[in-house]
């Protein structure tokens, strides 16, 4: 029968995390990419609907055109000369196709009104030689009913004129029309009558392009290759009259598509990526903070720490220094929108109101030109219809109007009367215009209506249309006719080019349109969006957009407009119903801040590796070095040491100094300087801490003090290797300002440390300060305390990490961002002022520009382009060309920041081009290396003499300590200050977590144990644990003799090994125990231990073959006879907690059992008998017995460093000329000699070599009886070094002691063993189990000294590392990786973190394309680099198989 396998904990969390992954993924997949692709489809069928839409309109307004002219025919005798010399460069006029001529007809009208009694319209389209035309037909009554007249009259376009300009470009990257039917029929494949690249392609059934349903065509979306490439197709059918049919198709590449289909939101994006980045950095802090009793910390996890304590300090600092630049610039980019929304506004009513005296003026003097039309109006050759250039009355008249028309950009005024006839019409074109009728349009209306708006206090009414005749944007002025006209006019108006809103030119970045309270696009600055667009729905959200237009509100936000994110700033137009909307791109505000992210992470990047190098060349040198193999560096110095308490508090008054330093002295002059002063800085409090330490280990005489001097020496040499590249590359003053820098720092390095250590001058100094300022004094004398309750060694070593990361990380990563985004917003400036100059000399007369007055239709942002001007000053233009001329070092800098640029965005690509001082000869530039400066400066060349001036206003962030005092810099600091306090506590718990520094004190615990042991009441039932080698048996020995026990009577407890009669102490060994049942020695010992005469009854070697069943019901049943007694006192001595080894050991079993019955299928009922298990009833019956008895710990006994006497011993002389080899033969006798101790040939370091042996031998009897052997053998070693050398004759006395390490090992619970291994592998033991852990420490196996965790000796590290055998070694990995709490959060969190990015990758491709190279990189790099440092503590934990 099929059997579920078993699911633990572990798995229920990762398959709850990829369930939620799953369905997160299927919500994105099924839910969100439908929905949004339903968006992007919405707004590009819109966009081919507005295509069809313009196209109709262009037909109506034709059709309206020449229904104009058929209507004039008749009366009009000029027209057919008039359509003849029409421009044809939009279209052609067809001339009027009639049986009659206008003055037969007009004949045969007899004086009658024209009766039109039918019109129709019909399209042609002529693929052959790309033409459409339009006829229109019209009918009329000159006689009778029966007598009619057909008239026709048609226009005719290109295919590129009729349909490019209706073209909206930036929604598809390219068209293409077809032409068809309504039945589909007689088509050929060549029916392409547009497009805007050679695509190739045909169609044979409109059904390849619609979608057809039920018989009912629609729309179509239809995936195509072209060349190659894949594109979505979007078709949309025109239909031109019943015969003829467009299909206009839309195509989008296929990537662009799915790119944009699947793209996230962005503040979906930011949380996803801030969860994923904070999740991978905080990994080994989580890590640490989540560690469970069997989850094993190693070297890996501190060097990641440490890493983490980097990189987290640098986000800080970076999310802080984004803070305030954006706080910094956000200002006045918005500044930037307000300033350009209220100079189209301002010059919309400057020009509207212009606009209107104009047509105010042509209105009070239409009436003296007696009807009459002009031609070329606002021109030299003014001429009226009627008015001969030769009469003596045209001058005037020409210069007056003239006069009139200048201050306009006028085309045509014209007078209606009420009934919609154009009355009168003067036109700037070289023609005379034939007269309309205009009662349909909607200025007539609302003018007739009294329907006006109220501008400046005139009523007036400004609408926009598609002139017909030009194929032009017009902007329509209607007012309200006082004309004195032999005709009364009721409506006065003109059309004109707005050119304040006109080809305009802005910043770039920047567009706007003007919107009437519907959302409708009036103006926009890409022109064939005018009347072509509604913001409402174009905006993907239009709900700000709408709050706004009906609040009138002056105000922002941001907006998804044709798929991009922008800044949205709106306006209403004083006294029109109008808004300005200024479109900010934030691409310019991305680029800049992607590539100082970019800069910033590569050169933290840099950082880390010169801190790593540092690191390991200091690690190296300062390391002892060790023979043991997995114990190739000695460790134990890494981490905080409680004698080094008062130099971490110096050490952190120089870092504070630092900073200060750092923080006066980096400024944005010069980079490299900066640069160079960091990688100073960073080596100096490198240096520092170990000339403390140098000087500590000279004072105390430490082998330590060589390693310290190596590591300085090292260090130095960093410090010429920098100085070195500066001196190559900085300028004079700049290197001047560095090494007036370091001198500083290490004069007051060196003034304090004098004052402190060299004790005359530290003696005076204090004397000096206690005479003048007592208070100091005393504050300087409360500080000398070593530690206090808060602040210990631990406070100072962490805040002295706190203060090196500020300088290592913090400081450099803030300089790093602000000069990358200044140089970025310098370089952009520099684009945008080339790029704003280049297009106002081609859109702006020179003439115009040189007036030094910014052109009507061009505006700056007051942020970029701030200043604006002609200079013709050659002095000045000099200076700046030699201003902005670069050194060495500005190339350089440039070089450096534009090596770690991406390239991903086309505006990094354009501006690039800007970074050196000059373009050609047409454009100069301010230094962009000193980003010092508070605005950018260009001259662009227009003349010889003549250049147009551009500056910007201080963009950028330029930090002072001035600023500080400013409230919107004040609140950041201090925030600041709060999270680096923060971040001090956050790694004050990170190092007492990875140096197990928060376990409990054990003071008083021994003082416990002694009083227990001695109090008669309390001591009568005991249980003695401590590691083998502590002298158990022997300590109650010491003190039955000292009489310091006695019996319930108050007697002294007697014992002398059984050789007097009146003994009352009985010593049971377990070891007597038989391995059967029959046996005279065990039942002698039962026997003499019942007897009623003991007062008190040791049992020693409890953990004898406590592996065995039979063995501890032995045991149990003896002690239960003990206790029924109840005669005499019981004291079990034990290496071993039996019930904690018995449940550890039962537990194990268990385990073991299952997997055996699990693998065969069947397990044996009595199988854990067989196996030794304890059963629950005996098990029950230890708990009942053992829990009547005290247990108090025995640990390991220190010798200190006192020598025991030597016994006298005989001795061996040796001649006074013996050689060297003689000499070291009668040592290696183990003779004494009577000649001097201090032997020519002793090794060097006799006194730390001595300490070492004194330090292993330090523990347990057993080892102290070696030490004097091991002295004896110092003389027989070589010079070569005390780490090795001591090493040697360590591992000797392990290879000695190797049975007795095996003894401890095997006392231990299977807890304890993980404890000590997870220790010894390198130096880091999990704390979580503190409970076990202390009492390691209290038996005497871990040591702590200084605060640092160790075990009691190297020779039992080296012992557990190799000598504890391979199946040991897997049970421990086994325990770890099966039951860890780590293990049970990571994989759900490697599982989000890897879905996150995998969401991120998929909705973000193309922002991500180029940054995954660097991912690879760098995830390719960074555990390489890991696996060389873990390697700096220990080597691969792995056993060697035989």
């Amino acid at each position: 029968m099929f059997k579920f396998p078993a699911i633990g904990k572990n798995q229920v969390v990762a398959i709850v995390t990829f369930l939620t992954l799953i369905m997160l993924g299927v919500s994105y997949f099924y839910i969100y990419i439908p929905a949004n692709e339903k968006v992007v489809q919405e707004r590009r069928f819109r966009c081919l609907q507005n295509i069809n839409i313009n196209i109709h309109s262009k037909i109506i307004n034709s059709t309206w055109m020449l229904n104009n002219f058929l209507k004039t025919f008749p009366n009009d005798d000029q027209l057919q000369d008039y359509l003849s010399n029409y421009p044809k460069t939009n279209f052609t006029l067809l001339p009027v196709s009639s049986r009659l001529s206008g003055p037969q007809i007009r004949q045969q009208l007899q004086g009658s009104k024209v009766k039109w009694v039918d019109s129709s319209v019909s399209i042609r389209t002529n693929v052959a030689v790309q033409q459409l035309t339009i006829f229109l037909n019209k009918t009329i009554t000159i006689s009778g009913p029966t007598d009619t007249l057909k008239m026709r009259m048609g226009i005719r376009y290109n295919f590129d004129h009729f349909i490019k300009p209706l073209l909206v470009p930036d929604v598809f990257d390219n068209y293409i029309v077809f032409e068809s039917d309504a039945s589909d029929k007689g088509k050929t494949d060549d029916n392409i009558i547009y497009e805007t690249f050679p695509s190739g392609l045909s169609y044979q059934s409109k059904d390849s392009l619609l979608t057809f349903k039920n018989k009912v065509s629609s729309p179509g979306l239809r995936k195509l290759s072209i060349g190659g490439k894949d594109y979505r197709a979007f078709s949309q059918p025109v239909n031109l009259d019943g015969k003829n049919q467009l299909i206009v198709v839309g195509l989008v590449p296929g990537k662009s598509y799915d790119q944009e289909r699947k793209r996230l939101p962005l503040v979906v994006v930011l949380l996803l990526l801030t969860f994923a980045t904070g999740a991978i950095v905080s990994l080994p802090w989580i890590k640490l903070y989540h560690t469970g009793n069997k989850d094993k910390l190693n070297a890996s996890d501190g060097i990641a720490s440490v890493l983490v304590s980097i990189l987290m300090m640098a986000l800080m600092f970076f999310v802080f220094m984004y803070f305030i630049l954006f706080a910094n610039t956000h200002g006045k980019i918005s500044a930037s929108s307000t300033s350009l929304a209220n100079g189209i506004s301002n010059a919309l009513s400057t020009e509207l109101e212009n606009a209107y005296q104009t047509l105010k003026n042509f209105d009070s003097q239409s009436h003296l030109f007696a009807n009459d039309d002009i031609a070329n109006l606002g021109k030299s050759n003014l001429k009226f219809r009627t008015l001969s250039s030769r009469d003596t009355n045209y001058k005037p008249y020409r210069e007056q109007l003239n006069a009139f028309a200048k201050p306009t950009a006028l085309e045509e005024a014209f007078w209606i009367d009420s009934t919609g006839k154009e009355l009168l019409n003067w036109s700037t074109d070289s023609a005379f215009t034939p007269r309309s009728n205009l009662g349909w349009r909607d200025y007539f209306k609302r003018i007739r209506s009294n329907n006006t708006y109220s501008f400046n206090g005139h009523e007036l009414y400004l609408d926009q249309i598609f002139s017909v005749t030009n194929e032009t944007f017009r902007s329509v002025l209607a007012i309200k006719s006082t004309s004195k006209l032999s005709q009364p006019a009721a409506v006065a108006a003109m059309t004109f080019t707005m050119k304040s809103l006109d080809h305009v030119t802005t910043p770039d970045g920047y567009q706007f349109a003007i919107i009437n309270n519907n959302g409708k696009v009036l103006y926009h600055s890409i022109t064939n969006r005018n009347l072509n667009e509604n913001l409402k729905s174009e905006f993907a959200d239009s709900t700000s957009l709408v709050s706004c237009l009906e609040a009138k509100s002056d105000t922002g936000f941001t907006a998804t407009y044709y798929g991009r994110e922008l800044n949205i700033k709106i306006k209403p137009v004083k006294g029109l119903p109008y808004f300005v909307v200024i479109f900010e791109s934030q691409e310019y505000n991305d680029n800049r801040d992607m590539q100082a992210y970019a800069f910033t992470i590569a050169m933290l990047i840099f950082l880390l590796l010169f801190l790593i190098t540092q690191f390991a060349i200091v690690f190296f040198v300062s390391a002892k070095r060790s023979f043991f193999k997995k114990q190739l560096f000695e460790t134990s110095w890494i981490g905080p040491k409680r004698c080094f308490h008062r130099q971490y508090n110096l050490i952190i008054v120089i870092n504070i100094v630092v900073i200060i330093c750092m923080l006066a002295s980096i400024d944005q002059n010069s980079f490299l300087k900066s640069l160079y002063l960091i990688l100073f800085s960073i080596t100096f409090i490198g240096i520092y801490p170990n000339v403390l330490f140098a000087i500590d280990y000279g004072r105390n005489q430490s082998y330590n003090l060589n390693f310290k001097l190596y590591a300085i020496a090292w260090l130095l040499a960093f410090i010429l290797l920098v100085d070195g590249a500066a001196l190559t590359t900085l300028t004079a003053h700049h290197l001047y300002m560095l090494f007036l820098y370091e001198a500083g720092l290490i004069f007051f390095a060196l003034t304090v440390t004098s004052a402190i250590y060299i004790r005359p001058l530290s003696n005076w100094l204090m004397s000096k300060t206690q005479q003048h300022f007592p208070q100091l004094f005393i504050t300087i004398k409360s500080l000398k305390k070593t530690e206090t309750s808060f602040w210990t060694y631990t406070h100072s070593f962490a805040f002295m990490a706190t203060t090196r990361l500020v300088i290592t990380s913090g400081i450099p990563v803030a300089f790093f961002f602000i000069y990358a985004s200044n140089y970025e917003q310098n370089l952009e400036t520099r684009y945008k002022h080339f790029h704003f100059a280049k297009d106002l000399v081609q859109k702006m007369p020179k003439n115009t520009i040189e007036q030094g007055k910014l052109p009507v239709g061009a505006y700056i942002d007051s942020s970029f382009i701030n200043n604006y001007g002609i200079v013709s000053d050659q002095k000045h233009i000099d200076s700046v060309e030699h201003y902005g001329r670069y050194l060495k070092e500005d190339f350089l800098t440039v070089q450096l920041l534009n090596a770690f640029k991406l390239q991903v965005k086309d505006i990094e690509i354009r501006s690039n081009n800007m970074v050196y001082a000059n373009v050609g000869s047409d454009a100069f530039f301010n230094k962009l290396t000193n980003t010092n400066d508070i605005s950018t400066n260009t001259i662009y060349k227009l003349t010889d003499k003549a250049f147009l001036g551009l500056g910007s206003a201080a963009l950028g962030y330029h930090p002072s300590f001035e600023a500080i005092f400013d409230l919107h810099y004040l609140i950041p600091v201090i925030l600041l200050s709060l999270l680096v306090v923060g971040f001090f506590y956050m790694i004050h718990n990170v190092i007492r977590k990875l140096f197990a520094l928060g376990l409990p004190s054990q003071d008083g615990w021994r003082e416990m144990d002694e009083q227990l042991l001695l109090d008669d009441k309390l001591n009568s039932l005991l249980l003695i644990v401590g590691p083998p080698g502590s002298g158990k048996l022997k300590n109650i020995q010491n003190k039955i003799k000292s009489r310091l026990f006695k019996d319930k009577h108050g007697k002294p407890l007697l014992y002398s090994e059984g050789t007097r009669p009146d003994d009352n102490v009985f010593v049971a060994d377990m070891i007597r125990i038989p391995t059967e049942n029959d046996d005279e020695d065990w039942k002698k010992c039962k026997a003499d231990a019942l007897k009623k005469s003991n007062k008190l009854v040791i049992i020693n070697h409890f953990e004898y073959n406590i592996k065995d069943s039979q063995t501890n019901s032995i045991k149990l049943n003896f002690l239960e006879s003990l206790m029924l007694q109840g005669k005499s006192k019981i004291m079990i001595i034990s290496t071993v907690h039996p019930l904690t080894f018995l449940d550890s050991f039962t537990e194990e079993q268990r385990k073991n059992n299952a997997d055996k019955a699990q693998t065969a299928g069947t397990a044996s009922a009595d199988s854990s008998k067989r196996d030794g298990n304890v059963s629950e009833s005996e098990l029950e019956r230890w708990h009942v017995l053992l829990g009547h008895f005290r247990i108090i710990i025995q640990p390991l006994q220190g010798t200190g460093v006192r020598l025991r006497k030597k016994k006298k011993n005989a001795v061996t002389r040796v001649r006074s000329k013996a050689s060297e080899r003689e000499w070291r033969l009668h040592f290696a006798r183990r003779v004494k000699l009577k000649a001097t101790p201090t032997a020519p040939h002793l090794p060097k370091n006799i006194k730390n070599l001595r300490h070492s042996i004194t330090e292993e031998t330090r523990y347990t009897h057993y080892l102290h009886d070696m030490k004097e052997k091991a002295m004896d053998t110092l003389p027989l070693l070589n010079d070569e070094g005390v780490g090795l050398a001591t090493d040697t004759l360590i591992f000797k006395m392990q290879i000695s002691s190797h049975y007795f390490y095996t003894y401890i090992w095997q006392s231990l619970t299977k807890e304890e063993k993980f404890l000590l291994y997870d220790l010894a592998e390198d130096g880091l033991v999990n704390p979580y189990d503190d409970y076990n852990l202390s009492m390691l420490i209290y038996k005497g196996l871990i040591t702590r000294s200084q605060g640092t965790l160790m075990l009691f000796n190297k020779g039992f590290r080296n012992y557990i590392l190799t000598a504890i055998g391979n199946s040991e070694v897997e049970r421990i990995k086994a325990q770890v990786k099966d039951t860890g709490n780590w293990s049970s959060l990571k994989v759900p969190l490697n599982l989000s973190i890897i879905g996150i990015l995998i969401f991120l990758i998929v909705s973000q491709q193309e922002a991500y394309s180029q940054i995954l190279t660097y991912i690879t990189a760098l995830g390719a790099g960074i555990p390489a680099v890991l696996k060389v440092l873990s390697m700096l503590g220990s080597n691969s934990n792995t056993q060697k198989t035989a």
